[in-house]
């Protein structure tokens, strides 16, 4: 006998679970970003970046004005990318130098140090005489 009706209310509430959600369109808003379009259709794309109309013999229409500002906010932002980037390259060649200097001092603070006596020197076998 084993499982009655409460058993099967309770995996069908688990399975309900697994696919409700709060709003319900909710459940299809990923799938734009995630095929690489934009989240709507007013940010960027071809509906959002090209102008909506030409005139007869090929020309672009004027751009509009949230076209143009969309324009300027990419050329800002590459910019501030290409700013970032110098800076960057700047820091790493600071830090370099930097790390070359400090080389350079402890080998020059190992050679001066005093040199140890007494094994190091050679030592003549009994063989030899001292001049």
């Amino acid at each position: 006998m084993g499982r009655g009706r409460g058993f099967l209310t309770a995996t069908l509430y688990q399975q309900v679970m697994l696919f409700s959600f709060s709003y319900p369109v909710s459940c299809f808003a990923f799938l734009p970003c995630s095929h690489g379009f934009a989240p709507s259709d007013s940010e960027y794309g071809p509906l959002a970046d090209l102008p909506d109309w030409s005139f007869a013999d090929g020309r672009p229409g004027h751009p509009w004005k949230g076209q143009v500002r969309r324009q300027e906010q990419r050329e800002q932002f590459a910019r501030r990318v290409v700013m970032l980037h110098k800076e960057m390259d700047h820091g790493i060649r600071v830090w370099e130098e930097a790390q070359c200097q400090k080389s350079v001092q402890r080998e020059e603070k190992r050679r001066q140090l005093l040199k140890p006596k007494g094994a190091q020197l050679p030592v003549k076998s009994k063989n030899e005489k001292w001049h």
